[in-house]
């Protein structure tokens, strides 16, 4: 405490704790107040997400899961479902993603495996699989078509050879629970959905790693609420590449993916194009139900983001360092403020609203994730640290002029012209809400 004291009396001395004073009240407790207002709200938003999307997960879990079968069975057999997985080089994950989809309790499921050039033996895994159970497919890719992203063409081609009611598009290292594809069809059929996204239930190997997504969930979790998807005055979309559920009725009236064939977001931008398409859609949480194992460490995360983080701001410098001011002058509220101010009443007040802010984020993160004990005390730095990361992805994109993906070099010049999510926090533009309000 003395310490603090100190430093602010060296702040004083300096004149800082008086600059440009209204009153008796300085710039610097201003700006704590302001920073105390602003944890509040960012509080409340936290708890409305969480509180929207669990109020949602339990509507497919517990009394609802207890008699699927019998539900169902009134109004009719289970809807075929397909299954697309794309996998590139991904010999060490494909034949575990398949005895996962094996153990699934869904009595009418196809499984497509897409095989996109790749270089290890995924490809002869894929085929032996098939080889031995009806249920898999498996699709081969040679050669990219031009002005194609290879996942998302991986991810056309798939559905081309699909022949269900429902369709899924998830990855091979996506792990499901025995009756989550019965809940989530249960779902989308009670709420009259056509497209479901789900949050998955991380699986992360170490700290930093886990603390990092923990920070990209939250960050997501501030611009939209899951209950408001299907508003009409509300026009956000979101979409996890690890589980997108649709109608095949709704997707042969989108545009299909080759209008998102240079997407680099292409999640997002599937249920970008599922909302012009007129889809319904929710978006649950899969805790306990759907888990990814993404990324094995924390180097290969900041690797692997190298593609999209650049991509999430439009390729946009402005839009690079507006995001990076804006998340390091948070960081500054959770430590310079109170500490220059020479009031303990504002101290006191931003502290406390922090305490507010960080509660809401530990409690949303235990439920979305396996949070590890006291690992929020740390979560602050990780404001810091996130920019810099998309600072690099910003920096090494327009050194190269592009982005290199999937063994691919695309040009920004590309990429821009063909990028179809245009904003970083997920809403419309004015032109493609004017479509949507014209179809």
């Amino acid at each position: 405490m003395n310490s603090i004291h100190a430093f602010a009396n060296q702040m004083s001395a300096a004149g800082i704790g008086n600059i440009g004073d209204i009153g008796n009240i300085g710039i610097i407790q201003i700006c704590t107040v302001l920073t105390g207002f602003l944890f509040l709200f960012l509080a409340w938003r936290t708890r409305s997400f969480t509180k929207a999307l669990f109020s949602l997960k339990d509507q497919t879990s517990e009394n609802f899961a207890q008699n699927l079968d019998e539900s169902l069975d009134e109004s009719g057999a289970w809807p075929k479902l397909s299954i697309v997985i794309p996998a590139r080089d991904e010999a060490h994950t494909i034949e575990a993603a398949a005895q996962s989809l094996l153990k699934i309790d869904y009595p009418n499921i196809e499984i497509v495996f897409v095989n996109d050039r790749s270089a290890d033996h995924t490809g002869k895994i894929m085929d032996q699989i098939a080889a031995e159970n009806a249920k898999f497919k498996a699709v081969h890719i040679e050669e990219l078509p031009e002005n194609w992203l290879g996942k998302v063409h991986a991810m056309h081609r798939g559905v081309a050879q699909t022949s269900g009611d429902w369709i899924l598009m998830t990855d091979a290292d996506v792990h499901f629970s025995v009756k989550s594809l019965k809940k989530a069809i249960s779902y989308c059929r009670k709420n009259n959905l056509d497209f479901l996204t789900v949050i998955p239930d991380l699986l992360t190997p170490t700290f930093g790693l886990q603390m990092m997504m923990a920070h990209l969930y939250h960050q997501a979790s501030l611009f939209f609420n899951p209950k408001k998807l299907n508003e009409a005055s509300h026009k956000v979309c979101y979409g996890q590449g690890a589980f997108l559920l649709f109608n095949r009725n709704i997707y042969e009236k989108s545009e299909g993916l080759e209008w998102l064939k240079m997407e680099v977001v292409d999640d997002t931008g599937f249920a970008l194009m599922m909302r012009r398409a007129g889809a319904k859609m929710g978006a649950v949480s899969g805790r306990n139900e759907i888990q990814l194992e993404w990324y094995p460490s924390l180097r290969s995360m900041i690797k692997g983001l190298e593609k999209n983080a650049f991509a999430i701001c439009q390729y946009s410098v402005p839009v690079v360092i507006g995001f990076t001011a804006m998340t390091w002058l948070i960081f500054l509220g959770f430590t310079l403020f109170p500490i220059l101010t020479k009031s303990w009443s504002y101290a006191t007040f931003s502290l406390s609203c922090l305490l507010i802010y960080m509660l809401a984020i530990d409690n949303q993160l235990k439920r979305l994730m396996h949070i590890r004990p006291m690992s929020m005390l740390t979560f602050p730095f990780y404001y810091v640290f996130f920019p810099f990361i998309v600072l690099r992805s910003a920096v090494l994109a327009m050194k190269r002029s592009g982005i290199q993906w999937r063994g691919n070099f695309y040009s920004l010049e590309q990429l821009k012209a063909n990028q179809r999510m245009k904003m970083v926090n997920l809403v419309f533009k004015a032109k493609d809400l004017q479509e949507l309000q014209e179809s």
